[in-house]
């Protein structure tokens, strides 16, 4: 599969994941927290398409020719769709499931793989709500291109100031690994964890 971009392959491990398709604008989604994911721990996107603040969040018309060249190497269907509101959706399949790890490298096969885990099953509406949280949609303007780096960048002057980021990021994961306690418990030691976090990040923009 080295003929194909990495979005399209990025598209294709999302395309895979549902069950019984998905609409376009949920895959894009899917494909700028893959992106996202990947600008904010290496500095920089993992497809190398350029993402705008589009009238729905966060968008990138190189989907288009992603989604092109699946469909033209036989890896995923399009089935045509009409709401009730007279709009046609674009609804994909994947005809093939994909290996990961013959996709990407190991680094890049993590990234994918978790990131599409923790959105897994969620409709188009609610990634929209989320992708509008994110800093590059906050700290932009509609039409903009959106600086995808810009927590890296935070993360970077948080270490060279001296803030443990690495090692609280593994606190948080672990304790996704490894749930212990009632949910309340665990809840207030994220809670404070968070709260570390915070007062560090604080100290830094002084």
């Amino acid at each position: 599969m080295e003929q194909l971009s990495v979005l399209a392959r990025v598209l294709w491990a999302a395309v895979a994941r549902s069950r019984d398709g998905i609409l376009t604008k949920a895959l894009a989604k899917l494909a700028y927290f893959v992106d996202l994911r990947s600008a904010t721990e290496t500095g920089r996107t993992l497809t190398g398409a350029t993402w705008r603040f589009d009238d729905f969040g966060p968008f990138t018309p190189e989907v288009y020719a992603a989604t092109d060249e699946l469909v033209a190497a036989h890896l995923i269907g399009i089935q045509h769709r009409t709401s009730p509101q007279g709009y046609q959706y674009r609804v994909h399949r994947a005809l093939r499931s994909p290996d990961l790890h013959a996709l990407f490298d190991a680094g890049a096969s993590r990234l994918v793989d978790e990131t599409l885990t923790a959105f897994n099953g969620l409709d188009g509406e609610v990634l929209q709500e989320i992708a509008y949280t994110t800093a590059p949609i906050v700290y932009a303007k509609r039409g903009e291109v959106l600086d995808m780096e810009r927590d890296h960048r935070k993360r970077q002057h948080m270490e060279a100031r001296g803030v443990p980021v690495k090692a609280i990021q593994e606190r948080l994961r672990a304790r996704k690994r490894t749930p212990s306690g009632t949910p309340e418990q665990r809840a207030e030691q994220d809670r404070k964890v968070m709260e570390e976090m915070a007062a560090l990040r604080r100290t830094t923009d002084a």
